[in-house]
Protein backbone atom coordinates (compact mmCIF):
# COMPACT_ATOMS: atom_id res chain seq x y z
CA UNK A 1 0.00 0.00 0.00
CA UNK A 2 1.66 3.80 -0.94
CA UNK A 3 2.69 5.59 2.05
CA UNK A 4 0.62 8.94 1.66
CA UNK A 5 1.92 10.20 4.51
CA UNK A 6 4.99 12.03 6.35
CA UNK A 7 7.92 10.21 5.21
CA UNK A 8 10.23 11.93 8.15
CA UNK A 9 10.74 14.65 10.10
CA UNK A 10 14.27 15.96 11.16
CA UNK A 11 16.46 18.46 13.21
CA UNK A 12 19.76 18.24 12.56
CA UNK A 13 22.13 20.19 14.15
CA UNK A 14 23.51 23.69 12.61
CA UNK A 15 19.87 24.48 12.31
CA UNK A 16 18.43 22.93 9.63
CA UNK A 17 14.98 21.29 9.45
CA UNK A 18 13.02 18.60 7.37
CA UNK A 19 9.96 17.10 6.16
CA UNK A 20 10.10 14.39 3.43
CA UNK A 21 6.31 14.64 1.86
CA UNK A 22 5.14 11.43 -0.62
CA UNK A 23 2.75 12.26 -3.64
CA UNK A 24 -0.35 10.22 -4.40
CA UNK A 25 -1.61 9.83 -7.68
CA UNK A 26 -5.26 11.89 -8.24
CA UNK A 27 -5.87 10.57 -11.93
CA UNK A 28 -5.32 6.61 -13.34
CA UNK A 29 -5.01 7.03 -16.72
CA UNK A 30 -2.71 3.98 -16.32
CA UNK A 31 -4.58 1.72 -14.25
CA UNK A 32 -1.66 1.36 -11.96
CA UNK A 33 -0.87 5.34 -10.62
CA UNK A 34 -1.16 4.30 -7.25
CA UNK A 35 2.10 2.34 -7.92
CA UNK A 36 4.08 5.53 -8.48
CA UNK A 37 6.83 6.48 -5.49
CA UNK A 38 8.05 9.98 -5.72
CA UNK A 39 8.60 12.38 -3.00
CA UNK A 40 9.73 15.96 -2.29
CA UNK A 41 12.35 16.69 0.96
CA UNK A 42 11.48 20.53 2.15
CA UNK A 43 14.13 22.01 4.31
CA UNK A 44 15.53 25.06 5.99
CA UNK A 45 18.44 25.63 6.67
CA UNK A 46 19.29 28.21 9.36
CA UNK A 47 22.96 28.87 8.58
CA UNK A 48 22.89 29.92 4.87
CA UNK A 49 19.43 31.56 4.98
CA UNK A 50 17.88 28.96 2.90
CA UNK A 51 15.10 26.69 2.10
CA UNK A 52 15.19 23.78 -0.53
CA UNK A 53 13.09 21.52 -2.29
CA UNK A 54 14.21 18.23 -3.59
CA UNK A 55 12.17 16.55 -5.85
CA UNK A 56 13.05 12.27 -5.90
CA UNK A 57 11.65 9.93 -8.42
CA UNK A 58 11.83 6.41 -7.66
CA UNK A 59 9.37 4.45 -10.01
CA UNK A 60 9.96 3.87 -13.73
CA UNK A 61 7.89 6.78 -15.40
CA UNK A 62 9.10 10.91 -15.67
CA UNK A 63 8.23 13.67 -13.56
CA UNK A 64 7.91 16.50 -16.34
CA UNK A 65 6.92 19.49 -14.29
CA UNK A 66 6.54 20.21 -11.06
CA UNK A 67 4.29 23.28 -9.42
CA UNK A 68 4.22 24.84 -5.88
CA UNK A 69 0.98 26.39 -4.99
CA UNK A 70 0.25 30.14 -3.82
CA UNK A 71 -0.04 30.90 0.04
CA UNK A 72 1.15 33.24 2.59
CA UNK A 73 2.85 30.87 4.22
CA UNK A 74 5.66 31.04 1.38
CA UNK A 75 6.48 34.72 2.61
CA UNK A 76 9.82 35.52 2.40
CA UNK A 77 11.35 32.93 0.33
CA UNK A 78 12.64 34.29 -3.07
CA UNK A 79 15.51 34.16 -5.74
CA UNK A 80 14.36 30.08 -6.75
CA UNK A 81 17.86 28.57 -8.42
CA UNK A 82 17.34 24.84 -10.00
CA UNK A 83 20.08 22.62 -9.28
CA UNK A 84 20.09 20.41 -12.10
CA UNK A 85 21.84 16.87 -11.54
CA UNK A 86 22.83 14.63 -13.30
CA UNK A 87 23.40 16.28 -16.60
CA UNK A 88 20.94 14.97 -18.68
CA UNK A 89 18.52 16.44 -16.07
CA UNK A 90 16.93 19.68 -17.31
CA UNK A 91 14.54 21.57 -15.70
CA UNK A 92 13.50 25.50 -16.75
CA UNK A 93 10.91 28.00 -14.78
CA UNK A 94 7.52 28.30 -15.93
CA UNK A 95 5.08 30.16 -15.23
CA UNK A 96 2.18 27.20 -15.58
CA UNK A 97 -0.17 25.62 -13.39
CA UNK A 98 -1.45 21.79 -13.42
CA UNK A 99 -4.81 23.29 -15.23
CA UNK A 100 -3.01 24.13 -18.00
CA UNK A 101 -3.26 20.30 -20.35
CA UNK A 102 -5.06 19.26 -17.43
CA UNK A 103 -8.68 19.12 -18.70
CA UNK A 104 -10.14 16.41 -16.82
CA UNK A 105 -9.06 18.76 -13.58
CA UNK A 106 -7.71 15.79 -11.21
CA UNK A 107 -5.57 18.30 -9.50
CA UNK A 108 -9.07 20.61 -8.61
CA UNK A 109 -8.93 24.13 -8.02
CA UNK A 110 -5.28 25.91 -7.91
CA UNK A 111 -4.39 29.21 -6.09
CA UNK A 112 -2.49 31.07 -9.06
CA UNK A 113 -0.66 31.70 -10.36
CA UNK A 114 1.49 29.36 -8.75
CA UNK A 115 3.89 30.32 -6.38
CA UNK A 116 7.11 28.52 -8.42
CA UNK A 117 6.52 26.46 -10.94
CA UNK A 118 9.17 24.26 -13.44
CA UNK A 119 9.11 22.11 -16.46
CA UNK A 120 11.31 19.55 -18.61
CA UNK A 121 13.15 21.24 -21.55
CA UNK A 122 12.20 19.88 -24.85
CA UNK A 123 12.20 16.85 -25.25
CA UNK A 124 10.59 16.14 -21.37
CA UNK A 125 10.55 12.84 -21.35
CA UNK A 126 14.51 12.65 -21.74
CA UNK A 127 15.50 16.08 -19.85
CA UNK A 128 12.53 15.04 -16.92
CA UNK A 129 12.73 13.17 -14.08
CA UNK A 130 13.52 9.45 -14.90
CA UNK A 131 14.26 6.56 -11.86
CA UNK A 132 16.42 7.11 -8.89
CA UNK A 133 16.64 10.62 -10.01
CA UNK A 134 15.87 14.21 -8.06
CA UNK A 135 16.60 17.76 -8.42
CA UNK A 136 16.41 20.81 -6.19
CA UNK A 137 15.51 24.49 -5.67
CA UNK A 138 16.48 26.14 -3.18
CA UNK A 139 15.32 29.68 -2.40
CA UNK A 140 16.49 32.55 -0.26
CA UNK A 141 14.63 33.29 3.07
CA UNK A 142 14.50 36.64 4.70
CA UNK A 143 13.46 37.05 8.61
CA UNK A 144 9.96 36.16 7.79
CA UNK A 145 9.95 33.18 6.89
CA UNK A 146 8.45 30.82 9.34
CA UNK A 147 9.61 26.86 8.77
CA UNK A 148 6.97 25.48 11.03
CA UNK A 149 3.91 27.97 9.64
CA UNK A 150 4.79 26.52 5.80
CA UNK A 151 4.38 22.89 6.97
CA UNK A 152 1.52 23.63 8.54
CA UNK A 153 -0.32 25.01 5.88
CA UNK A 154 0.98 21.77 4.13
CA UNK A 155 -0.86 19.50 6.19
CA UNK A 156 -4.19 21.18 5.68
CA UNK A 157 -3.67 21.76 2.02
CA UNK A 158 -3.83 25.17 2.06
CA UNK A 159 -0.24 25.03 0.04
CA UNK A 160 -0.08 22.09 -2.21
CA UNK A 161 2.86 20.49 -4.63
CA UNK A 162 2.03 18.83 -7.73
CA UNK A 163 3.81 16.93 -10.28
CA UNK A 164 3.09 15.79 -13.87
CA UNK A 165 4.06 12.53 -14.57
CA UNK A 166 4.40 10.90 -17.82
CA UNK A 167 5.63 7.80 -19.60
CA UNK A 168 4.22 5.42 -17.00
CA UNK A 169 2.89 2.14 -17.21
CA UNK A 170 2.53 -0.53 -20.24
CA UNK A 171 0.35 2.23 -22.00
CA UNK A 172 3.12 5.06 -21.35
CA UNK A 173 0.28 7.16 -19.67
CA UNK A 174 0.68 10.70 -18.30
CA UNK A 175 -0.61 10.89 -14.33
CA UNK A 176 -1.01 13.65 -12.22
CA UNK A 177 0.24 13.51 -8.50
CA UNK A 178 -0.14 16.26 -5.10
CA UNK A 179 0.89 16.09 -1.80
CA UNK A 180 -0.93 14.53 0.25
CA UNK A 181 -0.68 14.74 4.51
CA UNK A 182 -3.88 12.90 6.04
CA UNK A 183 -1.89 13.24 9.34
CA UNK A 184 -4.21 15.25 12.70
CA UNK A 185 -3.04 17.98 14.44
CA UNK A 186 -1.09 15.59 16.89
CA UNK A 187 0.88 14.06 14.52
CA UNK A 188 3.00 17.41 14.01
CA UNK A 189 3.49 18.29 17.67
CA UNK A 190 7.22 19.36 18.13
CA UNK A 191 8.13 19.90 14.52
CA UNK A 192 11.24 20.45 15.06
CA UNK A 193 12.53 18.80 18.10
CA UNK A 194 12.34 15.25 16.73
CA UNK A 195 14.64 13.44 15.07
CA UNK A 196 13.57 10.75 12.67
CA UNK A 197 15.43 9.89 9.95
CA UNK A 198 13.82 6.58 8.50
CA UNK A 199 12.05 6.53 5.53
CA UNK A 200 14.09 9.34 3.73
CA UNK A 201 14.23 7.71 0.46
CA UNK A 202 16.42 8.74 -2.55
CA UNK A 203 17.03 12.03 -1.55
CA UNK A 204 20.61 13.39 -2.51
CA UNK A 205 22.74 15.76 -0.24
CA UNK A 206 24.03 19.06 -2.74
CA UNK A 207 25.72 21.92 -2.28
CA UNK A 208 24.64 25.23 -3.97
CA UNK A 209 26.15 26.03 -7.23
Amino acid sequence: MKRIALGALLAVAGGAHAATIDFVAVSNNSGISSQINTSVQVSQDLLNNTVSFTLSNSSSGVITSFYIESGSALSGLSNATILNSPPDVNFNNSTGHPGQGNPGGAVGSWAGPSFFAMQAAPPPTSTGLNYNESVTVIFDRDANFDFSGLTAAIQSAEIRMAIHYQSFGPGNDSEWLVTVIPLPPAGWAGLGTLALIAGVRGVRRRGRA
